[in-house]
This record gives structure tokens, sequence and C-alpha cells, in this order.
């Protein structure tokens, strides 16, 4: 066998099939992290490791909030089911089973997918995974957001991921930390003032992190120089250290994006 052929063959990527319970994503980001989901980054990070033959998106789009993300869905995939019943009382439940219908018929009628990537947070998927794996032979990734994924459902898969992924990404946490220093050079009313531990205080607080990531990722833009302390005289006479932001290195580094707002006390 020529050699190369050898290569081509392990370098080949597992086929998948991805399923995404719309809804999980976009409450559990907007409650947690008041952020919107990004479907065209998530399909480029899948196709590193997978070729994707297709994704389905199901939601009730009746809903506004679900509604107005079609466009950028459509950007991705034609597969957007509505979930939605036809009646008044919609539940969350009818999403749920008509992934599931979706999923036992791809089981059984197409034996080439090498992955089911499901991207939801409930534990009644948790059968469905078993299933996939146990008796179809299949490998099954999770993917949900941070905080509201059912420890049972992730047990039960091959693998699982978290959005977003805090720990690992740490760009993402300066830009939790920016966007509150941001809210605070353009805060009308009373002066805030900053400091190291009611900075991480608050940020760790909003958005449902780990102290210590935010408490790191803070030390790091203070050392590498976005952020500095500086010692100012407050309302009340004293002198204390508050954190600033030297916006133009964070902009010329990528880390933000200026919105044409000048900023107070920047280097």
């Amino acid at each position: 066998m020529n050699i190369f052929n050898i290569f081509a063959k392990k370098s080949k990527k597992k086929s998948a099939v991805v399923y995404i319970d719309f809804e999980h994503w976009y409450i559990g980001l907007d409650n947690y992290f008041h952020i919107k989901p990004d479907i065209m980054e998530f399909k480029k990070e899948l196709e590193k490791n997978y070729d994707i033959s297709d994704i389905f998106v199901f939601a009730d789009f009746q809903n506004p909030h679900f509604n107005e993300m079609l466009v950028k869905l459509r950007e991705v995939t034609n597969s957007i089911v509505e979930t939605n019943n036809g009646t008044t009382f919609y539940k969350k439940d009818f999403t749920d089973f008509i992934m599931l219908d979706y999923i036992y018929q791809k089981a059984y009628s197409d034996s080439s997918i090498d992955c089911f990537i499901i991207f939801t947070g409930d534990g009644h998927f948790t059968s469905v995974v078993n299933f996939l794996k146990n008796k179809c032979s299949k490998e099954v990734g999770i993917f949900g957001v941070n905080g509201a994924v059912s420890q049972q459902l992730t047990n039960s898969a091959s693998w699982y991921r978290t959005v977003p992924d805090v720990q690992s990404d740490k760009t993402y946490c300066y830009n939790l930390i920016l966007k509150n220093f941001d809210y605070i050079n353009h805060k009308k009313g009373k002066r805030i003032y900053p400091t190291f531990n009611k900075t991480v205080d608050i940020i760790s607080e909003y958005y449902h992190l780990d102290r210590k990531s935010v408490e790191t990722a803070l030390s790091e833009m203070m050392k590498n120089g976005y952020v500095y302390s500086r010692g100012v005289k407050s309302e009340n006479g004293r002198f204390i250290k508050i954190l600033k932001v030297n916006w133009k290195r964070c902009v010329a580094d990528g880390l933000w994006k200026s919105n044409g707002k000048a900023h107070k006390h920047s280097k």
C-alpha cells in the first residue's frame, strides 16, 4: 500500500450530524452570561475535527427572541425545525420530543454517521445517548450552556463541552471585564470606584463564573498592561487604589472594539 494513502486515511475526519436545542442555547446564555449564540463560530469550531453532514436547529420560532436569530441561523443551515404545536399552551417538552424523534430516525436510517453531536442540557436525552453509544456503537458528544447541563447527561456521553468555556478561553473573560469598565465609564450619576476585589466580585457574581478564574484573568490583564491601578481621593476624602483601562492598547491588540465613544481615565 502507498504510504501516502495511509496518511490520507488517518487524517480523514469523522462524519457527524448535529442537533441543537436552540431554546436551551439562547435562554441559557441570556440568563447566565447575557450574550447571544454565535452559530457560525460554533460550526467553524466543529469543522476543525468533524465532517458535518447536517446541522438541525429546533425551537419555537414563534417566540420573537428566537425568531430574530433566524437570519443568522440560515447562514449556517437550512435544517431549521419549528416546534410550536399551534396551540396557545406551548411547552418546552415538545422541542425535546421532536429532537428525539429526529435523532432516532437518523440512527435507524443512516449507518454512515460516526458521531452524533447534541446541543442540550436536558437529562431527558440520557436514554438516546446511551442508545447511540451502546446499541449503535456511535460516538456521542454533548454541548451545553455552562452551568445549565445535566450531570447525568454529560456522564453518559463520549465527551462533552460547555459554552462559553470560560476556563480555557481567556479572551472571553477579558471581554467581560472590559465590558464592566466600559459600563462604569459611561454610567451617569454617582461615581464608581472599581477596585481589584470589587471588580472580581461583580464579574463572578453577575456572570456566574468561578471567582478564581476571574481573579486570574484580571491579574493577567494588569501584568500585560491592559489594566493598571492608580491612587485617587474618594468622595469621603480617603485615598484608595482603583483600576483603570488602557483602552488604546486593548483596541490595538484586538481585545476591544471601539464604539466611537470616548473613554474616561484612558492612558
